[in-house]
């Protein structure tokens, strides 16, 4: 479920900036639901989210790379968004108070990975590249999901990156209805077959998002948490860096 879009003006002109008006839809954001709910509600939630990634998965292009236009037209991807070791020499310098042996750990990790991703390369589903509970809207009497929002991040490639995403942040080990939650996704998620090892593999998927986040000029609690988790990953070398799979 999407807001439908109503008008758009993709060019500027003397009279309006570019714009997208769209519909608006129903529902709470479940990043607000989620501390207010009971396990079980919080696992049907689960369970609907998961939905929506199997869902995702049906939708396929012919190769992978970047949505470009109205059109969505897929056009490779820049290199340093296909190579992680790239991407990491082109954040590195931005991270705040690492040293030169965090650096040089994941830099490493990266190198280490490569045949993870390398594995993956030539998926092309539709990835939504930012699917946490933030941009979930949720009816709970419902236990539905009734829209996924912000999709400027959005590509062809390996449906595993959302599900990296949605696991970056694991619930703490007595917040029994984060747990339930997350137990129910990666349970219907995984109905449709799921490789041996995915979750190293999404993991290493969700690094680019990790340090684009960490890497950000101001803090926030998710960009602090995000440096949190990423130097744990530099540090001891370890796609887990100390997170528990709260769904096994």
């Amino acid at each position: 479920p999407v807001p439908a879009v109503r008008d758009a003006q993709t060019a500027p002109n003397s009279e309006h900036p570019p714009y997208v008006l769209m519909s608006r839809l129903p529902g709470e954001r479940l990043d607000t639901v989620l501390p207010e709910v009971g396990e079980q509600d919080a696992a049907a939630l689960g369970r609907a989210v998961g939905g929506v990634l199997l869902r995702l998965a049906t939708v396929r292009f012919a190769t992978p790379g970047e949505l470009q236009g109205p059109d969505l037209i897929v056009t490779p991807m820049p290199a340093d968004l296909t190579s992680l070791e790239a991407f990491v020499r082109r954040h590195a310098d931005r991270l705040p108070g690492w040293t030169a042996d965090d650096k040089a750990g994941l830099l490493a990790l990266a190198r280490g990975v490569r045949p993870l991703l390398d594995a993956v390369a030539h998926e092309s589903t539709l990835v939504h590249g930012d699917l946490n509970p933030k941009n979930l809207l949720v009816d709970v009497e419902r236990a539905e999901v009734t829209g996924l929002l912000d999709w400027e991040y959005a590509y062809s490639g390996c449906r595993l990156a959302d599900l990296g995403n949605l696991l970056r942040f694991p619930p703490d080990e007595d917040d029994d209805p984060g747990r339930a939650f997350v137990a129910g996704a990666v349970e219907v998620a995984s109905a449709g077959g799921l490789p041996s090892g995915w979750l190293d593999t999404a993991r290493a998927l969700d690094l680019f998002a990790l340090v684009d986040l960490a890497a950000r000029e101001h803090a926030n609690p998710v960009v602090e948490r995000a440096r949190e988790i990423l130097r744990d990953t530099a540090r001891t070398g370890s796609l887990a860096a100390g997170r528990s799979a709260p769904f096994a």
